[in-house]
């Protein structure tokens, strides 16, 4: 009897560990794509670089985001960055320029490393490189409007809204949007990026910045840079993506990715610019890598999972006509815990598509089965001992 019990835990734990081993792999399906992804673009734009110095802070910054190991190139940039402290009285000097955004992308740098800003030593010396930053007159910065956002990020809640205040806000347009050389899906986008981590202090101008990116889009789901034409590219869709993510609107963050893959997807880690291109464009890799970063880090940050039949419809029909997950009313989604895979080697108009999982359902019948067995062999034996 001990041991026929002793057989049937050993089934309850085995089939529970079976049972939370298939769900996890089923929510994580989008990260794990996403993973790969974004070495596999690290990998790419590595290719022509050996070294990193202190004026490449911003596509180093990227790279370790990516979850890329960078640590062969971390000595000399770090001595990049000694040297120039060391040569500049404690300023970091980035292209001949003292910046807010340049002390934003070290500092994050830094940051990664686990290594303090606000005590950085060389030799003997100390120097407080936060310090640096919210010393810097924000009246004669002259950042690029871009990079506002890696100072927004690493600065104390009252420099940061100030950078918002007196430099992004002045460009920022209700109605139009961000004015970068004019008004633009892209500067909009950036715009939601640099000022994400004060949404709920400037609510109005994020609501109108999230509109405004919808009138860039274009029938296919892509979207469009207004300064180079009506036509959807690469880089403005993956710029979308990242803004979407970024402000947590995780369900057009999702729809666009897919968009981003099936419109501009040649392969692992090549994405060109327009539709009709047949070759790949390293500036589109970089927005792309970029923005499935963010996009990954918000989806394991929320545990945000999205039906894999979300675009499969019909119209006026309650039942998914692939998998038959009822769908939620209010939003059309599908009641499902799978997550969508979409890695096409070629770009493809037609993904395929995975039908229902039942995996999960058969584990749970063994697991009560057994459980149900185990549940009368004790009140026998019980029974037996006892009465």
């Amino acid at each position: 009897m001990k041991k026929l019990i002793s057989s049937l835990l050993v089934g309850i734990i085995t089939i529970s560990l079976s049972f939370t081993s298939v769900s996890a792999a089923n929510e994580n399906k989008l990260s794990k794509e996403l993973d790969q992804e974004s070495i596999a673009l690290a990998d790419s734009l590595l290719t022509s670089s050996t070294t990193f110095t202190l004026n490449d802070s911003v596509s180093f910054l990227k790279l370790l985001n990516s979850g890329k190991d960078m640590s062969s190139y971390k000595e000399d940039y770090l001595q990049s960055l000694n040297e120039c402290l060391q040569n500049n009285d404690g300023r970091v000097i980035i292209y001949g320029s003292e910046n807010i955004g340049g002390y934003g992308a070290v500092i994050s740098v830094l940051k990664y490393y686990g290594i303090e800003s606000t005590n950085y030593v060389v030799g003997e010396n100390h120097y407080n490189l936060m310090s640096k930053l919210e010393s810097i007159d924000l009246a004669t910065d002259n950042t690029n409007p871009y990079y506002y956002r890696y100072a927004i990020d690493v600065a104390s809640e009252t420099f940061a809204k100030k950078i918002i205040d007196d430099l992004l806000l002045s460009k920022y347009t209700l109605g139009t949007g961000f004015d970068y050389y004019g008004y633009s899906c892209d500067n909009t986008a950036e715009f939601l990026v640099a000022i994400h981590k004060y949404t709920s202090s400037y609510s109005t101008y994020v609501d109108d910045a999230k509109n405004l990116m919808k009138t860039y889009e274009t029938e296919d789901g892509s979207f469009y840079c207004s300064d180079y034409g009506t036509d959807p590219n690469g880089n403005s869709t993956a710029k979308t993506l990242m803004a979407y993510a970024i402000v947590g609107d995780v369900d057009n963050a999702y729809d666009t990715y897919q968009k981003l893959v099936k419109n501009f997807k040649l392969a692992a880690a090549q994405y060109k610019y327009l539709k009709t291109d047949t070759t790949e464009n390293s500036y589109v890799n970089n927005d792309v890598l970029q923005a499935i970063t963010i996009y990954n880090d918000i989806l394991d940050s929320q545990n945000y999972n999205h039906c894999i039949h979300k675009e499969i419809k019909e119209e006026n029909k309650s039942i998914c006509v692939i998998c038959g997950h009822e769908r939620i009313e209010n939003d059309q989604q599908l009641k499902s815990d799978e997550t969508p895979v979409t890695t096409p080697s070629t770009n493809q108009s037609v993904q395929s598509v995975q039908t229902g999982d039942q995996s999960q359902i058969e584990i749970f019948i063994s697991l009560s089965f057994v459980s149900g067995a185990l549940y009368l062999i004790l009140r026998k034996e019980y029974e037996r001992t006892h009465i």
